[in-house]
Parts: structure tokens; C-alpha cells; sequence
């Protein structure tokens, strides 16, 4: 899943994440990280370690990654990954093996062949994945587990 990364002219953008520290009653936002300059939706996970990461869609062919060690009020810089994504929108959690479940268009350039891939380490690598979608245009994924360890993806 290695790509090579574009030119992807990173600019000042109000991005990250809402905290409420009053159950939901107020939020505000943190982050304000350099990102692509057409950075688009985030989704962040939870490491064992409690230091969250936070993926981005955006330019250059592949996603974009920066770490929060303080529950997401600041995030480092904004740095590629090697994951190819044609700046569409992919799908991140953690299974309840501890696995992470990636749901990605793993294309640097078309929105093609929607794939499933796991990671056993946090994310630092990925398996070789499971397609799931040959069609173009196929993208915004989601999935769900069920009690019974079924991942239903849509």
C-alpha cells in the first residue's frame, strides 16, 4: 500500500476535532493543524496508549496523519501516510479483536476498488486487504460489528 505522494501544498485550516467537557451541553473546537489545502473530512482513533490519531482525506494520493497526547485539545504536525487514497472518504475503527478496520478507495487517483484492510499494530502497517467493490465512484464507506464478530460494510 505504498504510494508516492503528489504535491500537496499544506495551508493554515480550522481542523480537528469538538470536545464537550459538559456531556454535550457545549462543544468547542481544537486543532487549527496545517493541513492539504482541500483537506476534507477526519476520522480519529484511540491508541493503547491514549494518544488519539487522526486521518485525513486530502491531496497528493495519499491519507494524512497527525497525533494528539493530550485527548485531542492539540495535535502535532500534519504529516502522509503511505496509505494511497484518491482524497475520498474511507471508513477507521477499532475491531473488538483489538484489530483496526480500514475501509478505503486504495487508488491514489480514482474513486475504484473500495477495500478492507486490517492493521495488528495501531495502523503502522496495513494487511493486503480484502476488495470489496470493483465499481467506480464507490466511496463514503461505513461499516458496523456485530455481537457475533460479523462487519457489515455498506
Amino acid at each position: 500500500m505504498i504510494a508516492q505522494v503528489r504535491d500537496a501544498p499544506l495551508q493554515k485550516l480550522v481542523f480537528g476535532v469538538g470536545i464537550s467537557t459538559d456531556e454535550g451541553r457545549t462543544w468547542a473546537l481544537h486543532g487549527a493543524v496545517e493541513a492539504p489545502n482541500w483537506a476534507l473530512e477526519n476520522m480519529i482513533i484511540e491508541r493503547e496508549d491514549g494518544t488519539l490519531l487522526m486521518y485525513s482525506r486530502g491531496g497528493g494520493g495519499v491519507m494524512w496523519q497527525c497525533i494528539s497526547e493530550d485527548r485531542g485539545f492539540t495535535w502535532g504536525p500534519v504529516t502522509s501516510t503511505e496509505v494511497p487514497n484518491p482524497g475520498s472518504r474511507f471508513f477507521l475503527r477499532r475491531l473488538a479483536s483489538g484489530q483496526w478496520l480500514l475501509l478505503n478507495n486504495p487508488d491514489p487517483e480514482a474513486r475504484t476498488g473500495l477495500t478492507a484492510h486490517l492493521s495488528a499494530d495501531e495502523g503502522r502497517t496495513w494487511g493486503p486487504g480484502l476488495f470489496l467493490d470493483e465499481r467506480e465512484q464507490v466511496s463514503y464507506p461505513d461499516a458496523a460489528q456485530a455481537a457475533d464478530g460479523t462487519i457489515y460494510a455498506v
